[in-house]
């Protein structure tokens, strides 16, 4: 057990990859990156440097529109009668390029690119070794991790703790959805997204100082247990994104346990399936330190507490515990236990709602007027001196206010017109 610190600090190699032909013994030759092929057709007797020149000239058509040609750079060793095709990456980058159709064409990777952002390179670690399992995974130095993300998919680290400098430097840990080679030309990334490991005792995410920056992060656990805090997270550098997306479906487990005191988190952001038991707070800003997305696949375990920030679901819960913040249903999950002390509550499922007990206190509200979606309260809400409940457009089948320890007045309560309300 040893305490392993990412330094990122290996000489950048760029990758160089090269195509032969054999002479002709089919009427297409192809080569595809990323879904995305380019072809020669010939007329089954060309030559091996036809055949070369052909797809040359098909490489030099696909760079115009298609980002994963325009980015690397192809040469023939000869004009008139080349023998060998040599792609090169930019450096650092690694590619995937493969031959296909029925003629042969053969793909040789003679360098494979490296560098600083290179997980596999022993070189990016402190003491010229990849992290073991069970060792404490520092990542601190201000050098993204991009490039072969999965050379730890077989570690279960004890701690794994990334500092708040990382990315006040820029750093990210992982690649956009969206690869972008210019202003005009990008792709969708085909290359690992996110960091693997084989789960971590502990994962802490934003302690330091943090002198801003804007990055993301994307760690993915697969199918291991892990305990993640994040303390603060920097700004996304992707709009359409939290700054920190987390995967991990431990089977066994009712979910991962997730605590978030600040910062900008997904669990299951892109759909993955996941199992998460999350406690949402906040760090002094009640109303918006934690922002946290948990996805459609997304299981929640057995309580969800929340004590601040705002928050999106989109599945079932067991149990709601809140006592601040603002949460959002989405979805089609029943929500059995519900009990907003304080904060906003914004109902748009079309689930069942307390199947056993619907709670709302003086600081709460309960808001179903924000979708048109016909949904069943099983139980009366219990309101409390102060509370507000909102359904001015009668989506609530079975709605029903019973006050606690006050009188109706007390408690304000948004409903459509021409009702009438018998006490009981």
């Amino acid at each position: 057990m040893a305490t392993v610190e990412w330094i990122g600090n290996a000489k950048a190699v760029a990758q160089v990859t090269t195509v032969t032909a054999s002479a002709a013994n089919s009427t297409e030759y192809s080569l595809t990156i990323n879904g995305k092929e380019i072809s020669y057709t010939s007329d089954g007797d060309a030559t091996a440097a036809e055949i070369l020149l052909g797809l040359y000239e098909a490489w030099t058509a696909a760079a115009i529109v298609a980002g994963e040609y325009n980015e690397l750079t192809a040469e023939l060793d000869d004009a008139e009668t080349p023998t060998v095709m040599t792609i090169t990456g930019p450096v650092g980058l690694p590619f995937v390029l493969t031959s296909s159709g029925a003629g042969t064409l053969t793909v040789n990777d003679d360098i494979d690119a490296t560098g600083p952002n290179h997980v596999s390179d022993v070189n990016n670690w402190s003491g010229g070794a990849l992290p073991s399992s069970s060792d404490t995974i520092l990542i601190r130095t201000p050098v993204s991790l991009l490039y072969d993300l999965d050379a730890l998919a077989a570690i279960a680290t004890s701690t794994f703790r990334v500092f708040a400098s990382f990315w006040s430097g820029g750093a990210s840990i992982g690649l956009p959805k969206i690869h972008r080679v210019s202003n005009t030309l990008s792709y969708n990334e085909y290359r690992d997204r996110s960091l693997q490991l084989d789960g971590a005792t502990k994962v802490e995410i934003g302690q330091g100082i943090d002198n801003g920056g804007q990055a993301i992060i994307n760690l993915d656990f697969q199918t291991s247990n892990v305990d993640v805090t994040v303390y603060r997270s920097p700004k996304s550098n992707d709009l359409t994104r939290p700054a920190i997306l987390i995967t991990a479906n431990p089977g066994a487990a009712s979910g991962f346990p997730l605590e978030v005191l600040a910062g900008s988190v997904g669990v299951g952001f892109y759909g993955e399936t996941c199992k998460v038991t999350p406690k949402i707070g906040h760090s002094g800003n009640v109303a918006n330190d934690s922002n946290v997305i948990l996805g459609t696949a997304t299981t929640i375990g057995s309580t969800f507490d929340q004590s601040g920030g705002v928050v999106e679901i989109s599945t079932a819960t067991t149990a709601i515990a809140k006592t601040g913040g603002t949460l959002i249903i989405h979805g089609s999950g029943a929500h059995p236990v519900v009990d907003n002390q304080a904060g906003l509550l914004v109902y748009n499922s079309s689930g069942n709602i307390g199947g056993t007990s619907v709670k709302c206190g003086g600081g709460g509200t309960i808001d179903f007027s924000q979708d048109m979606t016909s949904k069943t309260l099983s139980n009366a809400i219990q309101a409390y001196r102060g509370a507000t409940i909102i359904n001015p457009n009668g989506v609530v089948s079975g709605f029903a206010v019973k006050a606690m320890g006050c009188r109706l007045g007390e408690i304000t309560i948004v409903s459509p017109v021409d009702k009438t309300w018998t006490p009981s």
